[in-house]
């Protein structure tokens, strides 16, 4: 079996996304690589969500629905559809955001190129109306210890999904984040991409503007899990917390951010202690 002939899986969860999933629809079967299952799952709206989506696939036999009986959140959402996916290559996507045409292509082929395992690559920042603000090269893997590198336009292997697992019910707003790192922790062979092959776009509305206090808190989560297993010294671990601090701070102000650099704090004065114990 060719790259270009391998099912690619792409879920789409949906809560109340009437207003924005058509274009997120529509960027998924726009795609120059055809051979694909667009699985929406939605997780209970209580818009119009379902009639919509119910419309597009009608249209195209390449959409599958699960519609969740009650509302279950993001990770659960996720692991719904990616438990009746048939790909041999998965990915997902927000019902906000948009791929560009050639990015399913561009990822299958790098995939293959590489004989790699997990890929992600850079994407633009826009808002609702197409301005777009920025674009983000990808990061180094190598940081994703203590930071999300992945960003929003990924693509990995049935494989991947068979060795670690399904996503994190209780790490909601950093179910990506604790998922990569795994990855990571695995060691399985992670490449990146340069191209800007995806959307990410901003509004009032998406969870990155109305989580962001758990956005921090479970990242948090993660990071102490990545450096609890890697055996850092105290000495980095104060840095980390430091950063991350200044990072929170910006986000959700330095009140509710104190936690971290209380967590430098003592960090430091342990490799402090540890250097004055080893005279």
């Amino acid at each position: 079996m060719t790259s270009q002939t391998k099912l690619v899986s792409i879920i789409l969860p949906t809560y109340n996304g009437e207003k924005h999933i058509k274009n997120s629809i529509e960027s998924c079967l726009c795609q120059t690589y055809r051979n694909i299952e667009l699985i929406i799952v939605n997780d209970c709206s209580a818009d119009g969500t379902l009639e919509l989506i119910k419309e597009y696939a009608e249209k195209d036999n390449r959409i599958r629905i699960v519609d969740n009986p009650k509302n279950i959140k993001l990770p659960a959402s996720l692991n719904e559809g990616f438990r009746v996916s048939k790909g041999l290559l998965l990915t997902w996507t927000s019902d906000d955001n948009m791929f560009r045409e050639n990015a399913i292509e561009r990822m299958v082929n790098m995939l293959s190129e590489k004989s790699a395992d997990f890929i992600y690559c850079g994407y633009s920042v826009g808002d609702m109306n197409g301005n777009i603000e920025c674009v983000r090269p990808p990061a180094d893997p190598k940081d994703m210890l203590f930071r999300n590198v992945v960003g929003a336009c990924f693509l990995y292997t049935r494989q991947v999904y068979e060795a670690i697992g399904e996503y994190n019910v209780n790490l909601f707003c950093a179910e990506d984040y604790e998922y990569w790192s795994r990855i990571y922790r695995k060691g399985l062979k992670i490449v990146t991409c340069d191209e800007d092959l995806y959307i990410y776009r901003r509004h009032t509305n998406s969870l990155t503007s109305t989580k962001s206090r758990l956005i921090c808190l479970n990242t948090e989560k993660v990071i102490a899990d990545n450096i609890a297993s890697k055996g850092i010294l105290p000495k980095e671990k104060s840095q980390i917390y430091l950063d991350y601090f200044k990072k929170s701070a910006l986000r959700t102000g330095y009140i509710f951010s104190a936690r971290f650099f209380v967590k430098y704090i003592y960090f430091l004065a342990l490799s402090n202690f540890r250097k004055e114990s080893a005279k």
